[in-house]
């Protein structure tokens, strides 16, 4: 979480077929050149504490990282397998 903006990104053993959503936030978009999923939400209230990545493999979760004064990148990145 960075500026009120949630930024997710998650990979698929089914790669694009794993149809990924972000509870909450909605569907999630496949990167063929990165060979993975993403979402960006702005304008969010508040870090949501948890971020759930759903799709035909399942659910798996992560926390989001909250970045201040530059570093890191903000990106909770659950693995699905």
């Amino acid at each position: 979480v960075d500026d009120n903006k949630l930024n997710v990104e998650a990979t698929s053993a089914l790669g694009k077929e794993a149809g990924l959503s972000v509870e909450g936030y909605g569907p999630m978009k496949w990167s063929r050149k990165m060979a993975l999923w993403s979402l960006s939400v702005s304008r969010i209230a508040a870090n949501p504490g948890l971020v759930i990545v759903s799709g035909v493999e399942g659910s798996d979760f992560a926390t989001p990282v909250e970045v201040s004064g530059g570093g890191g990148n903000g990106k909770g990145k659950p693995e699905k397998k």
